[in-house]
């Protein structure tokens, strides 16, 4: 989903081409690699893991819920609640300590959840933060969250042995740091642990990648050739690059640790792209929400899942439903790759066996 922009919006409710910084030249076609099934799944869910018990786990927005999926698209247990009514839960990861941890975008906290279902004590961010993406740092004894309302990036780990920002009166147990991103209202979108082992940032609304030392918390900023770009997703790459979305250019970068641009590759179809990964097949697969365009109310639906190598061939499969807009994707137990659809209340599954 279109950070910032359609987040908010949503809160109230073949051949490519690769454009380098010499120019463009043409990319291979790849082969197909498999097939999508589609499950029904609560109300506009977006984010969606693989949880400490091999299950599904999705972050159902609009009806403040956590969902448990299982891999043959059931649901083992009913959907847990979310505390706070009106939080929107949206992106969810497995943290440090082995229960689900999730953002909640309007009240701008993280939850908690066992995989059993027992419901944690939230953790305070600065309030209506908008809190984004949430990743485990590359010490496994931290999380970090995007905060796309407070321009700023948030650091949660155990209390003691340094100073907290929100002290464990706030949060018993935990201490929360925050850090201002430089560049204002720069809409900070996901977040990932870099090559370097540093947290590594889309700067939505300012077209930029940042970067948090995670030894000085000191910020650095990457300016992309095309502030409008809208980067969104961002994930390091098995070739060791940093590689992120560019939803209103419908490109894909790739960008090496010392923050030099490598190339844009273009030619998607479908349009959009939004969060990226890297599948088990070590390409890059991100989700085609819709194509960007001077009406927000009336965007063509991308409805495609992308996969582009580290070499740059490029692969889109369309989803069965139209206008479902699949949003968040991650790689499930059982080696295949699973994503949201959030305007279809669907769960997709694209086979890769």
């Amino acid at each position: 989903m279109s950070k910032t922009r359609a987040r908010k919006g949503l809160a109230v409710m073949a051949m490519a081409l690769i454009t380098g910084l010499a120019g463009a030249s043409a990319a291979p076609v790849e082969a197909a690699v498999g097939t999508i099934t589609e499950f029904a799944d609560g109300t506009t869910p977006i984010g969606i893991t693989n949880g400490p018990d091999n299950q599904l786990y999705i972050a159902e927005h609009t009806v403040n819920m956590i969902g448990k999926m299982a891999y043959d698209g059931s649901f083992p247990t009913p959907p847990f609640p979310v505390p706070t009514r009106g939080d929107g839960p949206f992106h969810i990861t497995t943290g440090f300590d082995n229960n689900l941890w999730y953002t909640e975008l309007l009240s701008g906290t993280v939850g908690r959840v066992t995989a059993t279902g027992q419901v944690l004590r939230d953790i305070t961010l600065t309030p209506s933060s908008g809190a984004l993406d949430i990743r485990r740092g590359a010490d496994g004894r931290s999380m970090w969250v995007t905060e796309n309302f407070a321009n700023q990036i948030a650091q949660i780990f155990p209390s003691g042995g340094r100073a907290c920002g929100i002290d464990g009166g706030v949060n018993p147990g935990f201490c929360v740091v925050e850090y201002s991103v430089p560049t204002q209202d720069s809409g900070p979108g996901d977040i990932t642990v870099g090559p370097d082992g540093n947290m590594w940032f889309a700067e939505t609304n300012a077209g930029k990648i940042g970067r948090v030392n995670v030894g000085s918390g000191t910020i650095s900023e990457f300016a992309l050739p095309n502030r409008n770009s809208r980067p969104e997703g961002i994930v390091t790459g098995p070739d060791g690059n940093l590689w992120f979305t560019m939803h209103d250019s419908n490109k894909i970068g790739k960008m090496s640790r010392n923050g030099t641009l490598l190339a844009q590759y273009a030619g998607l179809t479908g349009a959009g792209p939004t969060n990226i990964i890297v599948g088990p097949d070590n390409a890059l697969w991100f989700p085609e929400e819709f194509n960007p365009g001077p009406d927000p109310a009336n965007l063509p639906p991308g409805n495609k899942i992308g996969r582009i190598t580290t070499t740059g061939g490029l692969t889109e499969y369309t989803t069965p439903t139209a206008n479902s807009r699949p949003v968040i994707i991650t790689t499930g137990h059982d080696g295949n790759l699973w994503f949201t659809e959030v305007f279809a209340d669907q769960v997709g599954r694209l086979s890769l066996r």
